[in-house]
């Protein structure tokens, strides 16, 4: 699913008309030009074939000041791609936090969704390019921190606690995620994705904030079960004592 995301980025991008000198001018980030095209009040949201704009490319490619001219001359920050991404999202994507602040600050759209349901929060846990200050960003902005994406009602405890960035499902706890919340198909928990990645640190972490290790997936297995499944014997050893520990008295459900 993430190589697909990619690839779709990468159809996008390569996918220039001659006749758009502005999409060229952002995506090779000559701020001259840019600037210039902004004087001469040039079609700011020209797009190419896969809706790509100026500014989609200079946030994607790493253009920060081209992106932030284009973000002053009000080019729409909510533009989507025929994919449904948005500006904001590449940012996630790619951890351009500067610019996804700026993005924020003019109004992009913290939660929109693209075609298959991801969201620029999500974008930002997952691609694991983006740092804690942006993520906090988007979430002080009013991200969904239980949104839900691909792939099966994927949230983004459940990404950062599958590539073990506790320091990030520490955020997202404390921002009022759910620990406990499953995937719609199959019924995993942020644990269990823990559990089957060997995320010993974030295994840890949730269960001191709450998370049940005796939940089951739809096949009826616990975390436990799918970390022994899965030969990860530190984290299986932290769900043995966990099991035999009785639980925090208030878990964040």
């Amino acid at each position: 699913m993430v190589r697909a995301l990619l690839a779709a980025s990468a159809v996008a991008l390569a996918a220039v008309p001659a006749r758009a000198d502005l999409i060229a001018s952002a995506r090779d980030g000559d701020l001259a030009a840019v600037q210039a095209a902004v004087r001469e009040r040039a079609d700011l949201d020209v797009r190419n074939e896969d809706g790509m704009t100026p500014l989609m490319f200079a946030v994607h490619r790493g253009h920060d000041q081209a992106a932030r001219v284009l973000i002053r001359a009000r080019a729409d920050v909510n533009a989507k791609t025929r994919q449904g991404m948005t500006a904001l999202m590449y940012a996630g994507i790619k951890g351009r936090a500067a610019v996804s602040d700026a993005l924020l600050q003019a109004g992009a759209d913290v939660n929109a969704r693209d075609e298959i349901g991801m969201t620029a929060l999500l974008c930002a846990v997952m691609f694991r390019h983006a740092g804690l200050k942006q993520i906090a960003a988007l979430i002080r902005a009013g991200a969904e921190v239980d949104a839900k994406g691909p792939p099966r009602g994927m949230t983004a405890l459940m990404y950062a606690a599958g590539y073990d960035k506790a320091d990030i499902a520490r955020l997202l706890i404390k921002s009022g995620a759910k620990v406990d919340a499953q995937q719609e198909d199959g019924g995993w928990t942020a644990l269990m994705r823990a559990a089957v990645s060997g995320s010993a640190g974030a295994a840890q972490l949730l269960l001191q904030t709450g998370a049940d290790p005796a939940l089951q997936d739809s096949r009826g297995r616990t975390a436990l079960a799918l970390a022994r499944e899965h030969k990860h014997a530190g984290v299986a050893r932290i769900l043995e004592e966990a099991v035999r520990t009785p639980r925090p008295s208030s878990p964040r459900r």
